[in-house]
């Protein structure tokens, strides 16, 4: 063996260190490396797909967690976000109002589509009386009468009310604030009964919290101040609960872009709802066939639409037509009971009104015949007549006097000559009174009309009611 041998054996050691130093050198730069990619890697994804704002103010875990707030405390966290929805026609005039609510702070307003119903210019108008012009329509929800409303706040910061991820359980106490007819801010609490799943709308709260006139598109809120829910209409037969839309709705309106209220105004007056929403105006207005008119379009463009429906058969009944109302009820029994219940008790009212007509003109003929003696013409009907105080002057005095006025009609295949014979009567029903006069052509040819007038009939002070009857001279 060399001395060599002793010094190569002494360099395999410091070789076999240096490879495994230069080893563990490049395994850390790899991680680091690896690490710096994967960082920058997920900082790119996060840049790239970071979340959208939410549309509206949701309940997060914290605020869930809250206690339960009495009702004066929930009432004044609550009600800053509660606002007076006043719309206008073109001119300015105003058509109604409603109730809303914040659910952003950049100040759009939740309510229900048909407080804004026929309107071309829209008001806002906060707690503490701050007015805002309501800028567009921003998304909607038609089904269940919801949508939301772009206000001009020009930069005043709102209170958006949070929406509870969750619904209320049966039996749990409630809330609502709105803007009722008799009131501004008002508030009315209860209990949910019962909730149920509406196919075309979606859940629905049954409640026993009143919905006033004025306060449809007012929050439910449950006692954390989340809202749950959003009053939307009331059921009128029946018991006193009322309904709301849950607020999960609120959550999924489908954006429309920015629709100005005009627009809205047109295409909706064309729609199932506006042509429903004419024909309670013209109910409103004693327009009967204009009422009867819209009714019917809006049926046509929504057959199984139970409260149009029960609007016509209820405007039938205004015009006398008991058959059709009655066709109407048998409609209602399929689509809705409760509806057709209630139009039920009014065609009830309206045959035992009709029966009493009926017999109070018997009694009224009856008591004709007895005191003048013969028949009433039968044959000769009264198409219109009416009797209206005028005053009466003259050289000799200066006296009120009944005015009469009127159409007959010849129904019979022969002219006829007739007299028309008119009887006042007191409180009692007494006789106090009575006149005996032709009409302007005595003689009326077969199946054709003439109008008569009579207006020399002074007036008695105990006259409580004027009954008018058709005797045939030939």
């Amino acid at each position: 063996m060399s001395r060599q041998e002793p010094v190569e054996r002494a360099k395999l050691p410091l070789q076999t260190t240096a490879l495994c130093v230069a080893a563990m050198l490049a395994v850390a730069a790899a991680a680091v490396f690896a690490g710096l990619w994967m960082y920058e890697r997920e900082r790119l994804r996060a840049r790239t797909s970071a979340p959208k704002p939410r549309p509206v103010e949701q309940a997060d875990e914290d605020e869930a967690s809250l206690c339960a707030l009495s009702l004066p405390a929930l009432m004044k966290k609550v009600e800053p976000a509660i606002v007076l929805v006043v719309i206008c026609d073109e001119h300015g005039t105003d058509l109604g109002q409603g109730t809303g609510f914040f659910v952003s702070r950049d100040g759009d307003v939740v309510t229900n589509l048909h407080v804004i119903a026929g309107a071309t210019q829209a008001t806002v108008t906060t707690s503490d009386g701050a007015a805002f012009p309501v800028r567009a329509i921003v998304a909607e929800n038609r089904q269940a009468d919801l949508i939301r409303l772009s206000v001009e706040t020009s930069g005043a910061r709102v209170t958006a009310l949070p929406i509870s991820a969750f619904l209320p359980e049966r039996g749990e106490h409630v809330a609502l604030i709105g803007n009722p007819l008799d009131a501004r801010q008002k508030t009315a609490d209860g209990t949910v009964s019962a909730v149920r799943n509406d196919p075309s709308v979606g859940k629905i709260l049954k409640m026993s919290v009143p919905i006033s006139p004025g306060s449809s598109g007012s929050p439910v809120v449950n006692m954390k101040g989340e809202v749950v829910g959003v009053a939307s209409f009331q059921f009128r037969a029946g018991q006193s609960l009322r309904f709301a839309v849950s607020a999960e709705q609120v959550t999924k309106l489908v954006p429309v872009g920015e629709r100005s209220l005009a627009d809205e105004r047109r295409q909706w007056l064309a729609s199932a709802e506006g042509f429903f929403w004419t024909g309670t105006q013209a109910l409103k207005e004693e327009d009967y066939d204009k009422a009867v008119s819209c009714f019917r379009k809006a049926i046509s463009k929504k057959p199984n639409d139970a409260l149009a429906h029960y609007a016509l058969g209820a405007a039938y009944l205004e015009t006398g037509k008991l058959d059709l109302a009655t066709e109407k009820y048998e409609v209602l029994v399929q689509l809705n009971e409760a509806l057709a219940e209630e139009l039920l008790a009014l065609i009830e009212a309206c045959r035992v009104k009709e029966v009493a007509a009926k017999k109070e003109r018997e009694e009224a003929e009856a008591m004709l015949r007895e005191t003048l003696g013969g028949p009433t013409a039968a044959d000769i009907q009264i198409i219109e007549w009416r009797s209206e105080t005028r005053r009466k002057f003259d050289w000799i005095e200066d006296s009120m006097v009944l005015w009469i006025s009127g159409e007959l009609k010849n129904n019979s295949q022969m002219s006829a000559m007739v007299k028309l014979q008119a009887v006042a009567r007191d409180k009692t029903g007494a006789i106090v009174d009575s006149c005996e006069f032709y009409p302007t052509y005595s003689k009326i040819p077969a199946g054709e009309r003439w109008r008569f007038t009579y207006g020399w009939w002074p007036i008695d002070k105990n006259m409580d009611k004027v009954t008018l009857a058709v005797f045939k001279v030939w």
